[in-house]
């Protein structure tokens, strides 16, 4: 899947980028073994104050949102030798193993919401189910708390259905809806508390001097081989005069810097993008520029947020 983009008469398309993310929280020390705990209660509150719940398995989420976060940790970068366990508990002196630290969950709650919208040419509407959650997670070692933080989101499930239908019939139940929050709980509170990667997307100009070229340029960057994409780049800046045709060749570069980022070669992304600007100062040049500056800032921290799992495996 691409994106068409029209900028100053110019087509551009995006590429996607996966960038290794900082936690919010760093383990400033050993992490052998972790405890991820809940209260077998956790989602008490929330199953008598919304409507038809009273049937849902409460028990089971509680676990679900538990494995849910120990999956998540297991596959972040620098957790993968980590040992995660799960408890049913209300405090880390509940735990009957020791660890070197311990994330608990505490102070769930979940709001439901249904609501419809009719459309206007046809006798038909969109309805919906909206489930918002606020959460504290709580992490430690010692078995004391030594960060705490709140996580808030919302879900929402849509159809479109016929006059007289039953919106239930289209829409996930409750259950099921409280199952999907469960683990983007998890997924939000593992991304704060550890290393992870995100999806994000990288604008590609499309040169308007070497369409066919510029489109199979894109096409290897897509499929991953970089190398011929860069080197495609590369010829079609050579094809530009020598003096001129600035605007051009900062667009090349600019794709060439991409290039260079789809590889982590940060550094020499951020080389092209500078004499990209020196041809050429578009606004998405300055940008990508801030963003590749940003990458390297948090270089650091995420070396040393990775690094201790080596310590954490002698």
């Amino acid at each position: 899947m691409f994106v068409w983009l029209f900028t100053s008469c110019s087509v551009m398309r995006e590429c996607p980028v996966e960038t290794l993310q900082p936690a919010q929280i760093s383990f400033d020390s050993l992490r052998r073994s972790i405890a991820v705990y809940a209260p077998s209660g956790l989602f008490d509150l929330s199953v008598s104050s919304n409507e038809g719940t009273a049937a849902i398995a409460a028990d089971s989420l509680v676990y679900n949102l538990l494995y849910s976060v120990k999956s998540y940790l297991e596959q972040s970068p620098g957790f993968q030798k980590t040992r995660v366990e799960v408890f049913l508990a209300d405090h880390p002196t509940e735990i009957p193993v020791a660890c070197d630290w311990y994330i608990g969950f505490s102070h769930l709650e979940l709001h439901n919401s249904t609501y419809a919208r009719p459309h206007v040419f046809f006798p038909s509407w969109t309805v919906y189910l909206q489930v918002r959650s606020a959460i504290v997670c709580s992490v430690g070692r010692d078995e004391q708390v030594l960060h705490s933080f709140e996580k808030h989101d919302l879900l929402e499930w849509s159809a479109t259905i016929g006059a007289g239908d039953d919106p239930a019939l289209y829409l996930p139940s409750v259950a099921d809806a409280w199952w999907d929050t469960g683990i983007a709980i998890a997924r939000a509170c593992t991304d704060h508390i550890a290393p992870h990667w995100q999806e994000e997307w990288r604008p590609v100009f499309m040169i308007s001097r070497f369409p066919d070229d510029s489109a199979l340029a894109y096409t290897a960057m897509k499929d991953g081989n970089y190398a011929r994409a860069y080197e495609m780049w590369d010829e079609m800046l050579i094809s530009c005069r020598k003096r001129g045709q600035k605007r051009m060749k900062s667009r090349i570069l600019h794709n060439m810097a991409v290039t260079l980022e789809m590889q982590d070669r940060i550094e020499d992304a951020v080389q092209q993008v500078r004499q990209s600007i020196r041809y050429s100062s578009l606004p998405e040049n300055r940008e990508y520029l801030r963003l590749l500056l940003q990458r390297l800032s948090q270089k650091t921290e995420l070396d040393k947020q990775i690094q201790i799992s080596f310590h954490s495996s002698l």
